[in-house]
């Protein structure tokens, strides 16, 4: 079935809310760390002169053709042209979405238009509403540059974006996925094996899914092993492809570490072949290795002084 909204009469699918900075971008983490990417974000603005006669940009994001929703509306809780948690929040969600790749275009509409989409009173994906958003915004060069601090821009720049002081104190992740999140940046493969390896821990209900999050992890081990030889131009021709622990011995990490990763690598094969595993066996595989995983990736990059 197409998701085409100019083809059907799909319903908009609102997540966050309106005028509240974190479920707004709580929403948007949770569409960029689905395992699914929209095919592009639009920023919507409009302008408001204030009672101090300054002028300051409300925004809302559309995201489109997100697996089955033709399209995604993340409500006003951006705003631009003035200091605090709306500007400091708007930036993150542009930086986060142009980490992921997603093309981001926008444009600005009058105020009637703007609370429309924000409170919900379009419902239709096919509506000429979106369809003028939509044909206008990709003769758009956005986002301008100003809405973005240098230091954000800096830390993306770098693939340093969730180490970021403030984006670290306001991530709307929960430890594991920030953790998975901070493995992303440095390998998007290896990251989406854990995240798929969590959701079936966390969603799955019987030993066959248990199993299935052990091999995830077993190839992000491989994955992670070969990605960090090929950085370092390290010969493994004579390595056979699951042999994690000969490859990362290569790399003389500390030996805690390596043990770590000796024991969370060889319980993902326990994990995989054991067809009575328990969702608590299995948690422990997933969690030690997402862990340990971001230990090795945070201790190479420190060792190029690459990680501040």
């Amino acid at each position: 079935m197409s998701n085409d909204p100019f083809k059907k009469r799909w319903l908009v699918q609102y997540l966050g809310e309106s005028g509240l900075t974190q479920p707004c971008l709580q929403a948007i983490s949770a569409i960029l760390n689905s395992g699914i990417l929209p095919e592009q974000a639009t920023i919507v603005t409009y302008a408001a002169d204030t009672s101090s006669n300054r002028v300051q940009q409300n925004h809302l994001f559309l995201f489109w053709n997100w697996g089955y929703a033709p399209l995604i509306v993340i409500p006003s809780g951006f705003a631009s042209g003035y200091s605090g948690e709306g500007p400091s929040g708007f930036a993150l969600a542009i930086c986060m979405i142009r980490e992921k790749g997603i093309p981001i275009n926008g444009t600005a509409v009058k105020e009637p238009v703007f609370n429309a989409i924000d409170k919900g009173k379009i419902i239709y994906a096919d509506d000429q509403i979106f369809k003028d958003i939509k044909a206008e915004s990709e003769t758009c060069h956005w986002p301008w540059y100003d809405w973005v601090p240098e230091d954000y821009e800096e830390a993306l720049k770098r693939g340093r974006l969730w180490y970021h002081p403030y984006l670290q104190s306001y991530t709307p992740t929960n430890p594991v996925y920030l953790t998975i999140a901070n493995v992303d940046l440095f390998n998007s493969d290896v990251g989406k094996k854990l995240r798929l390896a969590e959701d079936k821990i966390r969603k799955g209900e019987q030993a066959e899914d248990w199993q299935n999050a052990g091999l995830l992890i077993r190839d992000a081990w491989i994955e992670l092993s070969q990605c960090l030889c090929d950085l370092e131009k390290i010969d493994t021709s004579d390595i056979e492809k699951d042999k994690v622990i000969d490859k990362l011995k290569k790399l003389k990490l500390d030996e805690r570490i390596l043990n770590l990763a000796k024991a969370t690598f060889d319980l993902s094969f326990k994990v995989y072949h054991d067809r009575k595993i328990t969702k608590e066996v299995a948690i422990a595989c997933v969690r030690s290795s997402i862990f340990t995983i971001q230990s090795i990736v945070l201790k190479y990059l420190d060792q190029k002084g690459e990680f501040k």
